[in-house]
């Protein structure tokens, strides 16, 4: 089995794993403070990512002098993100959201190129429109009502940068790690950051202690942070390495569409905006991996 191919399967089996936190965070934060509900979802995965590695002896290459790039990496990068992002869908809904993360693979694409990584070329220009617009596509269809913006889409946004920008950094600074160990180690410093967030905006009155500890309020956190995060954390390293940030991130335009599929299980109605959305974030996520005219021929006469 070809590499592209293992990865774009492991995209898909992270990114509908990463989706059903969606209306769950949604559920949790009617009773969590936000910068709490950040802490919590980054520290717990980090733990049982830690420990799954532990178990699989994948600890290897672990040492102190990795301490300080961890702490920028995952501490500064996904903990500040992390943070954003949950404040932001606080006050967002779900649906407007889902369609906001659509711009992974934008945002990849521009610190990419900004950094001299990555050529926007009209191949790759034309994917990442096609899943934006898929991906938008199938988060709106039949929902037109429910999208409003009132600011907290900007926080989603900057966090999405954010993101792109600590998996971009992880992968360079982490190559020799596991994935499992990449995302353990990284998540467990944007725990530690985010609980130190949290310890400072109390005084401040910015934050509360106000949590959930019903046995359903524990059960939806134990999804998120280990069925949901935890898993699709470890597989997204493992996919951005077979496929490339940007191209990885396209799977991210789905899940809007794997949201809908998880309501039709329960009776929710399936439109044609949502299966349109999905083909035009399929097609994307294909043109992108296309293999350039030039290397098709180079392909060819190496056969020969």
């Amino acid at each position: 089995m070809s590499g592209r191919l293992v990865g774009n399967l492991i995209g898909f089996v992270a990114m509908a794993a990463w989706a059903t936190q969606f209306p769950l965070l949604a559920k949790l934060l009617e009773t969590w403070d936000p910068v709490l509900m950040a802490a919590a979802r980054t520290l717990i995965p980090g733990v049982v990512l830690l420990l799954v590695a532990g178990l699989m002896g994948a600890l290897r290459g672990l040492s102190l002098h990795l301490s300080f790039d961890v702490m920028i990496v995952g501490g500064a990068g996904l903990g500040a993100a992390t943070v954003l992002f949950v404040v932001g869908q606080s006050s967002t809904h779900p649906i407007t959201a889902s369609v906001i993360v659509s711009t992974l693979p934008l945002c990849s694409a521009v610190i990419g190129f900004a950094t001299g990584e990555e050529k926007i070329t009209l191949k790759l220009s034309a994917a990442i429109a096609l899943a934006l617009v898929g991906g938008a596509v199938c988060a709106l269809a039949g929902k037109s009502e429910n999208l409003e913006f009132n600011g907290g889409e900007l926080f989603i946004l900057a966090g999405v940068f954010l993101f792109a920008w600590y998996t971009r950094a992880s992968l360079r600074r982490f190559a020799h790690l596991a994935p499992t160990t990449q995302a353990g180690i990284t998540s467990l410093a944007a725990g530690y950051v985010c609980f130190v967030v949290f310890a400072l905006c109390l005084p401040a009155g910015l934050a509360e202690i106000r949590l959930d500890l019903t046995p359903n309020g524990l059960l939806l956190l134990a999804w998120i942070c280990i069925g949901s995060l935890a898993l699709s954390m470890a597989l997204w390293f493992w996919a951005s390495r077979e496929l490339g940030v940007t191209v990885a991130g396209m799977h991210h335009n789905m899940v809007p569409f794997y949201v809908v599929l998880m309501s039709a299980a329960f009776g929710a109605e399936v439109l044609p905006g949502h299966v349109l959305g999905a083909a035009l974030v399929i097609a994307g996520a294909v043109l992108a991996q296309l293999p350039s005219p030039k290397r098709r021929a180079m392909a060819r006469q190496g056969a020969e």
